[in-house]
């Protein structure tokens, strides 16, 4: 496996010419480590996948046939999202796992030699690197029934004709095509451009309405770009097509071979036992706490209904504080956010303000101390306040979406076990606040989204992966992404603009409870 710098374009190279680049266990777990250095290369802006010999890749290695189902593919990297554009250089060989590779590129560039096709029909092998998914997206239904049903093959002129690939050119020219268009995409201004291909990406899914609501919300975010562009158009950038210098001039660089190993992570924590039952203190408390709470403050729009300190005083189990995100439309899906103190502060309020300009009924609210009160106060206090959004006019499901971080994502990750109600699970760096949070993950009914560290000092990366791996075991969606330090940077949003990982992980976080609430 070769990774190398072209100028802006990042190029990763399958190098296995002697098995037409087939993909074994170790390649695969090279091809997941490329793509996971590309989303964080500062150095890259658009990635190229090829591969050497002249061919692009024939799938899985089948003499070997050691390819393992990880959370990001069986060839590594398959149920992975990159933030920025990517391009497929084909020649040759395009088909099996080499196919399923090139439909999760943006693009595709291929020569005029290139065949593409579901050749695994043949040996019985499935389709299970996202093949079923993209190519009828690509090509439509009933081609892509053709092509998994018959496994024929698809010459380049055809695969052009039906829309699998986006330009053909002379054999041996696909790489330096793809370089050419890589650079191009480059020079755009970046922000802008990798947020209408999310919007693309996660909209296809959804309703035109929810998907104009994701346009909508990640357009806003980049908006001041538009404003710098439309001064440097007023001021005679740009003019008749011209680009208008966001970046400096295409450069060569020398080729960085990637076979470093990955990191030792530190060993993982308890992540919960296999039996699910329903917390005998907090469901003894639900009626009590209905009546605790109908002194609160309703919403009026975007409104802070708490003093900027907030004690709990006696023994009333509700929360004392909260703010309210009314989302633009007339209704809609109901989120609570959990902070790491437990108080309502600066970023909760920022993330209340985002997930409810995002479409969301968003509530945040003062909890008892998440490091020194037993689950059955804190769990009385998350009921209260679900509570709450449910009984307002404004909500819709249901059920409702809850985002913690640190000991609030540890909550979050342990509330949703003991409550039906809880559909989604945003945590960021969560953690448990003591042994007594113990999830019990077997029935929950809810789906669960991770926003973890690599340097995170309080809860290791290691822990994020052992709990992925142990819910999709047990048959329950989740996906924790791990980002190349601290996982509190992904929670600082900031009222400016913002292309970090706090914006990457915001997107993610809205994209999944679109999906999951």
């Amino acid at each position: 496996m070769v990774y190398e710098h072209h100028g802006r374009v990042a190029v990763i190279t399958v190098d296995r010419p002697h098995r037409r680049n087939a993909i074994d266990g170790d390649t695969a777990q090279l091809l997941r480590r490329a793509w996971q250095h590309f989303e964080i290369d500062d150095k890259a802006d658009v990635g190229v996948l090829t591969g050497s010999g002249g061919h692009f890749g024939s799938g899985a290695d089948l003499k070997s046939f050691d390819l393992v189902d990880m959370p990001e593919g069986f060839l590594g990297f398959t149920r992975m999202t990159v933030s920025k554009p990517t391009i497929a250089a084909i020649e040759g060989y395009c088909v099996a796992g080499g196919l399923e590779m090139a439909l999760w590129c943006d693009l595709r560039v291929a020569a005029e030699n290139s065949v593409f096709g579901c050749f695994e029909r043949r040996f019985g092998v499935p389709l299970v690197d996202g093949g079923t998914q993209r190519l009828p997206r690509i090509v439509g239904e009933g081609m892509a029934m053709e092509m998994i049903l018959t496994g024929r093959p698809v010459d380049a002129e055809e695969a052009h004709a039906i829309g699998l690939v986006n330009m053909v050119v002379e054999d041996g020219a696909a790489l330096d095509v793809a370089l050419e268009l890589g650079a191009r995409i480059a020079q755009f201004p970046q922000p802008t451009l990798r947020s209408d291909r999310m919007a693309l990406i996660e909209g296809i899914g959804m309703r035109v309405g929810e998907g104009l609501a994701r346009e909508r919300m990640l357009g806003l975010e980049v908006y001041d770009n538009a404003r710098r562009g439309a001064a440097r158009f007023a001021a005679g950038a740009g003019r008749s097509g011209r680009l208008v210098g966001w970046l400096s001039p295409v450069r060569s660089e020398p080729v960085e071979e990637v076979d470093e190993k990955p990191e030792v992570m530190a060993a993982a924590a308890d992540v919960g036992s296999a039996q699910h039952v329903q917390h005998p203190a907090v469901a003894q408390e639900m009626v009590a706490v209905e009546e605790t709470t109908d002194d609160l403050p309703e919403p009026a729009a975007m409104s802070a209904a708490m003093p900027s300190n907030h004690d709990h005083h006696g023994d009333d189990e509700s929360p004392v504080g909260l703010v309210w995100g009314l989302p633009p439309a007339a209704s809609g899906p109901m989120v609570l956010v959990l902070s790491e103190s437990g108080k309502v502060d600066d970023q909760t309020r920022l993330m209340v303000e985002r997930l409810s300009n995002a479409g969301f009924l968003t509530l945040a609210v003062d909890l008892p101390d998440l490091s020194a009160e037993a689950p059955s106060r804190v769990g009385v206090s998350v009921d209260a306040a679900i509570s709450r959004l449910f009984r307002h006019p404004v909500g819709r499901g249901e059920g409702v979406g809850l985002v913690g971080v640190g000991l609030g994502g540890g909550v979050a990750l342990w509330y949703a076990t003991i409550d039906e109600r809880v559909r989604a699970v945003v945590s960021y760096a969560g953690r448990m606040p003591s042994r007594d949070f113990n999830p019990r993950y077997d029935d929950t009914r809810a789906k669960f989204l991770g926003h973890y560290g690599k340097d995170d000092s309080t809860v290791s990366a290691q822990f994020a992966y052992d709990l992925e791996i142990m819910l999709r075991d047990r048959g329950i969606d989740a996906t924790f992404n791990i980002y190349r330090d601290a996982a509190e940077n992904a929670f600082e949003l900031s009222t400016e603009e913002d292309d970090s990982r706090a914006a990457l992980a915001f997107r993610r976080t809205v994209a999944f409870l679109t999906r999951a609430t």
